[in-house]
């Protein structure tokens, strides 16, 4: 108790480190706000997936969707080409009848409701697809090196 400095010091250090700390931690995350990725988008379904991937990514201000380049639209090999080099960083691939194999799916599901329930009601539904592969591709250098020209994640919806 006699020593007033000493104990004002105990408090007001961890407050100052504190604050510190959040300064400095906040730079960097205001720096990567601001950054904004294009992403190829080669849509080869022409649906309302594609349509609604698009409007995902686009609205959250975080990345640019280009699906054609110099007035051409975007084709597979051209963005797989174009990522490998490292001139774009991401690309998605939509397969060609994305939305229609979702449709179908969905479909499939009501119509077991509505048989279940004994509804009459029967929605059309195709040749059945357990999964949709949708290609998401990234350019090794937004990552840790790796020994592969460019790494492919596929989705399953």
């Amino acid at each position: 108790m006699r020593d007033k400095a000493g104990l004002a010091l105990l408090f007001i250090m961890p407050m100052v480190l504190i604050t510190v700390m959040a300064v400095i931690q906040d730079a960097p995350f205001k720096d990567y706000q601001e950054v904004k990725f294009d992403i190829l988008t080669v849509d080869n379904d022409h649906g309302r997936l594609a349509r609604y991937i698009k409007e995902g990514l686009g609205n959250t201000g975080q990345f640019n969707m280009m699906d054609s380049l110099d007035g051409k639209p975007v084709t597979t090999e051209d963005a797989i080409r174009r990522i490998n080099t490292g001139e774009y960083k991401i690309g998605i691939i939509i397969p060609k009848g994305a939305t229609a194999s979702i449709v179908s799916n969905a479909n499939k599901i009501v119509n077991d409701i509505s048989y279940r329930m004994g509804l009459p009601s029967q929605l059309p539904v195709k040749a059945l697809q357990d999964s949709l592969d949708v290609q998401v591709y990234f350019d090794p250098a937004a990552k840790k090196p790796s020994a592969v020209p460019f790494t492919r994640l596929s989705t399953t919806f």
